[in-house]
């Protein structure tokens, strides 16, 4: 072999060692980023998997509280629909078993937004927006409640209180319960008022948001 040949040889060699170990490293690099990426999705996984027991342990922590507290009180509690009508239902269930006032949801719905348009300066300051935290349009709040199944809260209990001048009791995991006077000014004791609405609160049993249920007085066995 001439000295060009052997030249010609060694580069070829050479070639094909730096060609193997180029494509030996980016499948090394490419093993190494399934690797990486393959760690990754375990630990997505994993970090969703303990976030979903701590839910539902959340869940079955808050439940057995208020279930606790409601036993103590002699409450029974009726189980309401979780629709987004939640409130609206369990305060017509409270309506009929307390006051004999027989009316649905739908239109539970309407007084609410009747009672808060003709009182809006009563209300107005409540009326936030969750996103923007601006100050809604009463009108278009209203319509909301009248025609969505818009989440019911504070605000809508508290016109409904006083529409149908009674006082609302709310029992929740955290502290004492919500008491909710129709007249501000008045001196109606909330534990000795069979007429007083009942209701639970819970802030964990649905992953849409707060949910309420009826509480009736629970029948004693003769």
């Amino acid at each position: 072999m001439n000295q060009i040949e052997c030249l010609t040889s060694n580069k070829l060699a050479n070639l094909y060692i730096n060609t193997t170990e180029s494509h030996m490293t980016r499948k090394n690099r490419q093993k190494i980023r399934q690797e990486k990426k393959k760690k990754e999705l375990e630990r997505i996984k994993n970090e969703a998997s303990l976030d979903e027991e701590s839910s539902i342990d959340m869940r079955k922590f808050e439940k057995d509280i208020i279930s606790s507290i409601i036993e103590k009180m002699s409450f029974e509690e009726k189980d309401i629909i979780p629709d987004g009508h939640c409130l609206y239902r369990a305060f017509s269930d409270q309506l009929a078993v307390r006051h004999d006032i027989h009316i649905d949801y739908l239109q539970l719905r309407t007084v609410a937004a009747s009672y808060i348009r003709e009182h809006e300066q009563s209300f107005i300051p409540f009326l936030f927006n969750d996103e923007t935290g601006e100050i809604r349009d009463v009108e278009s709040y209203c319509n909301d409640i009248e025609h969505t199944a818009m989440w019911g809260g504070e605000v809508e209990i508290i016109a409904l209180a006083r529409a149908y001048k009674v006082n609302v009791e709310l029992i929740q995991m955290k502290g004492l319960p919500l008491k909710i006077n129709f007249d501000p000014d008045g001196e109606t004791s909330f534990s000795q008022n069979k007429n007083t609405i009942k209701l639970s609160y819970y802030q964990h049993m649905y992953a849409l948001g707060a949910h309420y249920n009826s509480l009736r007085d629970k029948v004693k066995n003769k």
